[in-house]
């Protein structure tokens, strides 16, 4: 099948990219084990090669080592996690399992960490002195230093590691599908949005069924537990969400405690004390207690906001129910209607500014002003019919690589929205190519004549991974490793959370926010309150995200044979930022997919610390003009470009002038004026 195998072919499609719509499943199966092969080949050519080890021989083989199963796994990755199946998910275990082989037969190998160490100090350029460093400690940190024992244990844990991840995914997406919320009388849906009452009504036609059908997919779950009058099924649907996977049949307390076990024995046999000190060590923060320091002075400075908010609530809740108690499904919609008193306006009111067509040209017209982008329509092949394609091309015409937008919910999709690199910018096979990336999101689909509206949190949603994808369309480092977005977890969310301050500029609403029927632009008014209701319910939107990084960093630091109930050991954590009582058999932990299927485990803090990142950067623009071309270009050269060639630390004092300071993070958000 080999000479028939497309992706064992060079890719002839526009720009190199990846013929999607003449792949099958059996090919993945095929490419993955012979580029493995291949790999292999490449390592032990390395590791006997006997002329004096060079950046060239040893440093630069390692890199472009695995160029062949790169370039199949990214694509095997991206529709994993966009487009996937049953039969794919078997694949992806076997294929895990093969991969992390791989992996400590890399960095176990002594022949190779005896040559990566003759070369770290020689003299260098600063990418090479960089890429030579990071291998050095790949190798550190994958038991290079350890006995030949201790490396089998390494290789025992890694391979039951390495089967946790899509299992728990596997488990996540199930559950998430196997639940809906049937509703055929007209009255319980009254007070939802005419576009979420249709959605509803198609989801159920789909079903065979009449009335409205919910689900737990976002685009379906929001707008249902900010709207609906009644409390009731507010409630079952928000239960429902909460155990997902948990006691259930997709249960996922075994991955997780499997999950946590494994990566405990393997920090500890590297030589840490726990897997949060082991995965910081890697990362800006570098130290649990300095994570623990960062997460309670934002909770200091945030709980009095966010109790003086629920109070509100639980106030607005009593007229309405004496004596009730406010739950977590009564948030948003209290939330809504406070907002609605306070400032005139709800997300609803918004909706018809944002029709998903000009907030994509919206969006690349942001980029356009700030870094001369320009985004053209091509025609590639594609997996699904709801994506789109363009080429990127910058400055002076040059080509900056592909964007793939993929932004509708289906049921072979994640819940959730990202962005991924179909194919990385840098060397492969001597040449210097540009990044192919995706931007997955799961947005609600048009309805009937209707364009898709978005709400305003989804194209905050949109700027955030639009963010992520200039990170890496934007890079120009040499050597695919340390290029893009293969930085310091505490770092990668500064390019993608600093885009989301554009949106609330009257500069950029102007440009794309029009209403889709009469195409008047959005008023100064709306714009004032869009800005005005940046702050509204920060200190509980705050304190639900801290809670979130207080669970990640428990689960990181703690024995799991200590941890007996699920549920409260999950309460015990979150405990310092509780607003509410707990829903009981709800367990936020075994749907946590950031922590247990994604990179961000012992990192979900890296969202707040890159916050005040963003909010510092960002009020640099504030200064000089949110669109100026000077700060712009000086960000992009000091920060989307550089990728990881030099300290995260560095670029930022590059681009600022000096360290990071959380005044501008508390002002943007109303803590202090």
């Amino acid at each position: 099948m080999a000479d028939s195998n497309p992706l064992l072919l060079e890719f002839n499609g526009p720009f190199g990219s990846v013929p999607f719509n003449q792949i099958k499943l059996e090919h993945f199966q095929e490419a993955l084990t012979k580029t493995i092969e291949i790999t292999r080949n490449h390592l032990s050519e390395i590791a006997n090669n006997q002329a004096m080890p060079t950046f060239e021989n040893t440093i630069l083989a390692l890199e472009e080592s695995d160029a062949d199963l790169s370039k199949v796994s990214s694509a095997f990755y991206h529709l994993f996690a966009a487009h996937s199946n049953d039969e794919m998910q078997k694949v992806m275990v076997e294929f895990s399992v093969l991969l992390a082989q791989l992996s400590n037969d890399t960095f176990l190998n002594p022949q190779l960490f005896t040559k990566v160490k003759a070369v770290l100090n020689t003299e260098q350029d600063n990418e090479k002195k960089y890429l030579a460093e990071f291998y050095y400690k790949k190798f550190k940190r994958n038991g290079a230093e350890l006995d030949d024992a201790k490396k089998n244990t390494l290789r025992n844990i890694d391979q039951e590691l390495s089967a946790q991840f899509p299992q728990f995914s596997d488990n996540v997406l199930k559950a998430t599908n196997d639940f809906i919320l049937h509703i055929k009388d007209e009255e319980s849906v009254a007070a939802l949005p005419e576009a979420a009452k249709l959605a509803a009504m198609q989801e159920a036609k789909s079903r065979d069924l009449e009335g409205y059908v919910f689900t737990l997919q976002a685009p379906s779950f929001l707008p249902f537990v900010t709207y609906c009058h009644r409390r009731n099924l507010r409630k079952e649907l928000t239960e429902a969400y909460g155990r997902r996977a948990f006691k259930d049949q997709y249960d996922n307390q075994a991955v997780i405690r499997k999950t946590i076990e494994l990566r405990t024995k393997r920090a500890k046999l590297i030589g840490f004390d726990t897997y949060a000190d082991y995965a910081l060590d890697d990362r800006m923060a570098k130290q649990v207690s300095k994570v623990n320091e960062f997460l309670d002075t934002l909770l200091n400075n945030y709980k009095d906001a966010a109790h003086a908010e629920i109070k509100t609530l639980s106030e607005m809740l009593d007229q309405d129910e004496p004596g009730a108690t406010l739950m977590p499904w009564d948030v948003r919609f209290y939330s809504e209607k406070l907002k609605k008193e306070k400032y005139s306006f709800d997300q609803e009111t918004l909706r018809p500014y944002f029709s998903l067509d000009k907030v994509m040209k919206g969006i690349f017209e942001v980029a356009h002003k700030l870094y001369n982008l320009e985004f053209k329509p091509i025609e590639v092949d594609l997996y699904h019919e709801d994506v789109k394609t363009y080429e990127v091309v910058s400055d002076k015409a040059d080509h900056a690589g592909l964007l793939y937008v993929d932004l509708f919910p289906r049921e072979s999709k994640n819940a959730g929205a990202w962005m991924t690199e179909i194919r990385p910018q840098g060397l492969y096979k001597g040449k210097n190519r540009r990044p192919h990336v995706a931007l997955v999101c799961n947005f609600s689909k048009p309805v009937g004549d209707q364009p898709a509206l978005l709400s305003f949190d989804e194209v905050n949603t949109l700027f955030h991974e639009f963010g992520h994808g200039l990170h890496a369309l934007l890079s120009t480092v040499k050597y695919p490793s340390i290029a893009g977005t293969h930085v310091d977890r505490d770092f990668v969310e500064l390019p993608s959370q600093i885009m989301e301050n554009w949106l609330t500029e009257k500069e950029t609403l102007d440009i794309f926010a029009e209403h889709y029927e009469t195409k008047e632009k959005i008023s100064d008014d709306l714009i004032d309150k869009i800005k005005k209701q940046r702050t509204f319910m920060m200190g509980y939107a705050t304190l639900r995200q801290l809670s979130f990084a207080y669970l990640d960093m428990a689960w990181h630091t703690t024995d799991i044979n200590q941890i007996k109930s699920f549920e409260d050991f999950e309460q015990k954590a979150m405990k310092p930022t509780q607003l509410m009582p707990h829903i009981e058999n709800t367990n936020f932990s075994c749907g946590f997919g950031h922590i247990f299927a994604g990179g961000y485990a012992a990192g979900y803090y890296s969202y707040k610390w890159a916050e005040v990142l963003d909010a510092d950067a960002f009020s640099y623009f504030q200064e000089k003009g949110i669109f100026n071309k000077e700060i712009a270009r000086s960000f992009r050269d000091t920060i989307l470009a550089k990728g990881n060639s030099q300290d995260p630390i560095d670029l930022f004092i590059q681009f600022r002038g000096r360290e990071p300071k959380t005044e501008a993070l508390l002002k943007r958000d109303g803590i202090f004026n």
